[in-house]
């Protein structure tokens, strides 16, 4: 009898401890979700940054992760948004960073990550105007 009150008392805390390791680990791998997703904007938002001082026809090429994400930059007046969402293990993370425009335009885009390689974002100041596009742009 006292040989399985023992044995249930290891097996029960060896639960316990799995449950602990379990719930560390999925928080974790949250956070992991949430940092790529603000590294990333705050990367395309300094490039854009970057550009509306630069001389026109300066480029820079920016690989997002492979893996569902997204990168939607969307101009609101003297300000534009840069809004980065990456999805893993069902966890859908967004972090949003704003530009404030110096009279250089920003276009809109809207660009979704493949989950087949990686995807090239072109970062591309002509004229006015700061342009982002997935293939080389010629201004």
């Amino acid at each position: 009898m006292r040989g399985q009150l023992w044995d249930m008392f290891v097996i029960l805390l060896t639960l316990g401890f799995l449950i602990f390791v379990v719930n560390t680990a999925f928080t974790a791998i949250g956070e992991v979700i949430k940092l790529n997703a603000v590294v990333n904007q705050e990367k395309i938002t300094g490039v854009i940054n970057v550009l509306q001082s630069s001389p026109p026809v300066t480029r820079q090429v920016y690989t997002l992760p492979e893996g569902e994400c997204s990168l939607v930059v969307k101009a609101y007046g003297p300000l534009a948004i840069v809004n980065m969402t990456t999805v893993a293990s069902g966890t859908r993370q967004s972090a949003l960073g704003e530009l404030l425009m110096t009279g250089v335009a920003i276009d809109d885009a809207n660009v979704e990550c493949s989950d087949r390689g990686e995807t090239r974002v072109y970062f591309t100041r002509c004229a006015n105007a700061v342009r982002i596009t997935t293939s080389e742009l010629v201004c």
